[in-house]
Order: structure tokens, then C-alpha cells, then sequence
């Protein structure tokens, strides 16, 4: 499990249930709903309303390259998670969100 930066803004954390990105500018559960704004805007999207979890939120984006988890919880952050082997989606991700920064 190691966090990579890739990213002044963000961090990489690779587990064996997905890749996230970390957006560290969102940290905190009240950040949520503008971490979702943030996602629509920057990926052209719609973003559902997210589902409330014991110690977590979360909400499915489907996006034509694959399925995003956004999510809130207490050890990340504001983070999306994809699957291990949506490597290039990660960094389509990171590119929609700050490729004009």
C-alpha cells in the first residue's frame, strides 16, 4: 500500500480493491457535495446523489472509460476510486481535474 503523489493537489494510493486519487484541497465530510460539484464540472458529467455509509459516502459515476466510485471517508479524504486495472482512467481523471492549473 504505498501513496504515491502524482500531483501537488493529489496522491495516488494503490490497494487491492482499486486504484484512489486523493484531492487534497476536499478532506472533510462537509467538503463532499463541492468535491461532487468539482467532479461534474471537470468531468462534464452528471454525479448522483451519493449514498450514506456507516463511515462513509460514496457515489457511482459511470464515465464511457469505466466506473468512478467518488467517496468520502475518514482516512482519505475526498477521494474516486477505480479498478486496479483502470490505470490510464486514473490519470484521465487527474488530467480532466487539473490540466489547466
Amino acid at each position: 500500500m504505498a501513496l504515491q503523489p502524482n500531483y501537488p493537489k493529489t496522491a495516488k494510493l494503490e490497494k487491492a480493491n482499486g486504484i484512489f486519487i486523493i484531492f487534497n484541497d476536499y478532506e472533510h465530510e462537509d467538503d463532499f457535495s463541492c468535491f461532487l460539484d468539482f467532479l461534474g464540472t471537470k468531468l462534464n458529467v452528471v454525479v448522483p446523489n451519493p449514498d450514506l455509509h456507516p463511515y462513509s459516502l460514496t457515489t457511482e459515476i459511470a464515465l464511457p472509460e469505466g466506473l468512478v466510485i467518488a467517496m468520502f471517508h475518514d482516512d482519505t479524504g475526498c477521494c474516486v476510486r477505480v479498478g486496479n486495472e483502470a490505470r490510464s482512467l486514473a490519470d484521465q481523471i487527474i488530467n480532466a481535474c487539473y490540466s489547466a492549473l
